[in-house]
């Protein structure tokens, strides 16, 4: 007998060490079954290890949810069954009210359960969205979601938002934190802020369509291809142009995706999509070892209504070790290009053979785990164990360095997998890409095929009579010689992808009480344009070839404009002259009796000097997230603000006249102007200082040596203290 005991105890030891080592080495969570729950459960007996950290304290910020018990019960009634859908719809995720507190302040909120896949929402620790006021948002969001972080391999989804970031792409404002719910903590999430226009402003982006996939209600292996249709598409966010649910720029990306040929492709994609970005994402990809934003998911994809193209944002990246191949059609398409390919293979042979990336992506993730592993290691809803989370955590660290090492060996071996064969397109038997429900506005791209047409005429002399829009593609010169008069038929434009010198022009309308379009240049290959002594009246505004133009002459993404000795009267669009992300001289120009902003600038700087502006309906100079030198201006008779500073725009602003508006300045939001030695005179309010938009907070200014006489008003302000003399 005791021979027996002697051989049992070392086999049951051995048989024990053996069932924890299967346990560790087999453990999946993304199961949903119960035997995972068993396995999870036997799995952290070992966490009795890590007691130390029970009783030490973290700094990452704590969330306290509260909600109704009956809201709480309907949040979890209101679920699928995990294991035959595996999927969480919209029915599913409908919004509760509850409370939220941080650091002593209190929100009114709604919330409901985040996430598509089971893992968000079928276990204990769950993903949740909370929805703020518009008029409280938390720290400039208006949503947030809280996602459980081993859905985004704990640190590797927040690692690829920082390289995003240094790869110049757009990525919603993260970090992780606790979330207590009713009092109990359900450990670390991984915040991140929710594709809203908030998202959008924040990055200096204008409000337009943010698109992304819709949530098919079937399980991910059997959920169709997004870019076939229309169908499977929605928007997380509405421009503000069309009234109607309008389509027609992804309509246009999909026919050309689908159906184009080679060569139409190559030459169209470029004028919708802007092509530095998306090598830039794609490449971001790689170095992630992700196809994770493929044919079926993940996709953000936003117009740019000032730009006219759309870009990709990068989303639920997770990573991986090898080079992704076969995933994603439009990328597939786009690398057929040799041009486009070499570009892509460059960003990423800059990125892995500059040292100090790796170094720095190292000391990112080192840095993440070294703040959150404490609040890790007393997370017990987490799926892992503690031993788990520390042995994932090594895994992907070392996954980090191979994966460089991986791409760069492939681009010094001239080895890189094909990366185009995966999508049979265009389709021998075109598919229909539209659907009934979605709004396709067809005049939105009515000149597009005017992109791809040698321009009729690049040297205008004389009086001319406009009576279709006109494009000039990129890769031209354009001059208006003295004394051409060009005379626009109602609503018809001229569209510049190519630089223009215009001297001694005038642009007015065939009909005065009929205004006509725009005059427009747009593109870093018009940069360069220059106007002096232009004459625009009786314009309007226009939509062409869905970039929305604003001003009587309109330049967006041009660099060096130059806008001298010009006027601008009597025009009916938003502004008599927009600049948008452009630096620019603006010198000695008139901007007379237009119905609304004389000259806006949103997004760029340069000069703003010895310009008269008078008896303009709205406001004089409007900025908008734009820093530019102010100088010797003359501005009379605004019907709102004789300058208007919005958003984050920190321009100088000296010596400067200002009279008889209604405001003199404006400062708003988080704008952080200097504001020096100007007359303020005659207005009714001499400064203003409040917020305008909530999601932008208010920032101290320099305000000095200012004279402010006979205002009805010197100061009208939300915080005094804001206004400084120095900072």
């Amino acid at each position: 007998m005791k021979m027996k005991k002697k051989f049992f105890l070392p086999v049951f030891f051995c048989v024990f060490i053996f069932v924890i080592i299967y346990l560790f080495r087999t453990y999946n969570p993304n199961s949903p079954s119960l035997k995972t729950s068993i396995v999870t459960y036997l799995a952290k007996l070992t966490d009795i290890f890590y007691s130390p950290y029970y009783f030490k304290s973290y700094s990452l910020p704590v969330y306290e949810l509260t909600l109704n018990p009956d809201n709480y019960v309907f949040l979890n009634r209101n679920l699928p069954d995990a294991i035959q859908t595996k999927i969480l719809t919209a029915e599913y995720k409908r919004y509760v009210p509850a409370k939220f507190k941080y650091q002593e302040q209190e929100y009114d909120v709604d919330v409901h359960y985040y996430g598509t896949d089971f893992d968000h929402w079928a276990r204990p620790k769950k993903s949740w969205q909370i929805k703020f006021n518009d008029n409280q948002p938390f720290f400039g969001q208006t949503i947030i979601n809280l996602v459980i972080p081993e859905d985004r391999g704990m640190y590797l989804q927040e690692l690829s938002n920082f390289r995003a970031k240094k790869l110049g792409l757009f990525i919603p404002s993260s970090k992780f934190t606790v979330l207590k719910v009713n009092g109990k903590t359900q450990g670390v999430y991984w915040q991140f802020e929710h594709w809203t226009a908030a998202f959008l402003e924040k990055n200096q982006l204008p409000i337009g369509n943010l698109y992304g996939e819709v949530d098919q209600s079937v399980k991910r292996s059997e959920q169709k291809p997004i870019y076939s249709s229309l169908k499977y598409w929605k928007k997380y966010v509405q421009d503000e142009i069309y009234q109607n649910d309008n389509y027609a720029e992804l309509a246009l990306l999909l026919d050309l995706l689908n159906h184009a040929e080679d060569e139409e492709f190559f030459s169209q994609l470029p004028y919708i999509l802007d092509i530095d970005s998306f090598l830039a994402w794609q490449a971001h990809l790689i170095l992630m070892g992700s196809s994770h934003q493929d044919s079926t998911h993940n996709i953000r994809l936003y117009w740019h209504p000032a730009l006219g193209k759309f870009f990709i944002f990068p989303w639920d990246v997770l990573g991986s070790y090898g080079w992704p191949v076969s995933y994603n059609p439009l990328v597939s398409r786009v690398l057929k290009n040799p041009e486009w390919l070499k570009q892509r293979n460059q960003i990423l042979s800059d990125y892995v053979n500059n040292v100090d990336n790796l170094r720095e992506d190292l000391g990112y993730y080192d840095q993440l785990i070294e703040q959150t592993k404490t609040a890790v290691f007393q997370d017990y809803l987490k799926f892992f164990s503690n031993y788990g989370y520390v042995q994932q955590t090594k895994k992907y660290r070392q996954q980090i360095i191979d994966q460089l090492q991986l791409i760069k060996d492939k681009l010094d071996q001239q080895n890189i997998p094909n990366e185009t064969s995966g999508f049979d397109l265009p389709f021998s038997q075109p598919i229909n890409v539209t659907d009934p429900s979605k709004t396709i506005i067809d005049s939105e791209f009515k000149d597009f095929d005017k992109l791809f047409q040698s321009p009729q005429k690049l040297i205008y002399s004389g009086v001319n009579y406009i009576n279709e829009t006109i494009i000039i593609p990129s890769g031209y010169q354009v001059k208006l010689l003295s004394g051409v008069k060009l005379v626009f038929a109602e609503n018809v434009s001229f569209i510049s992808y190519s630089p223009i010198q215009a001297n001694n022009v005038i642009l007015t309308a065939q009909d005065s009480s009929k205004p006509w379009g725009v005059f427009a240049v747009i593109g870093q290959q018009a940069s360069g344009s220059s106007f002096d002594h232009l004459i625009a009246e009786h314009a309007g505004e226009a939509i062409v070839n869905g970039t929305y133009f604003t001003g009587a002459l309109a330049i967006h993404n041009v660099s060096g404009a130059i806008i001298t000795n010009s006027i601008f009267r009597f025009n009916h669009g938003d502004d008599g002259l927009n600049i948008k992300y452009a630096d620019a001289q603006v010198s000695n120009n008139q901007f007379i009796n237009n119905d609304y902003d004389g000259f806006d600038l949103d997004f760029g700087d340069g000069e703003i000097k010895n310009n008269i502006f008078t008896n303009n309906g709205n406001d004089g100079l409007d900025l908008g997230s734009a820093s530019p030198l102010i100088e010797n201006n003359l501005i009379d008779n605004s019907g709102d603000k004789c300058i208007s500073l919005g958003e984050t725009s920190g321009p100088q602003i000296s010596n400067n006249i200002l009279k008889n508006c209604n405001i003199g300045i404006a400062v708003k939001d988080s704008s952080q102007p200097e504001i020096s030695n100007n007359q303020i005179i005659n207005n009714h309010i001499g400064l203003a200082s409040y917020q305008k938009k909530p999601i932008f907070s208010r920032l101290p200014f320099i305000f000095k040596n200012n004279h402010l006489q006979n205002n009805e008003i010197d100061f009208e302000e939300e915080d005094a203290s804001l206004r400084k003399e120095n900072l």
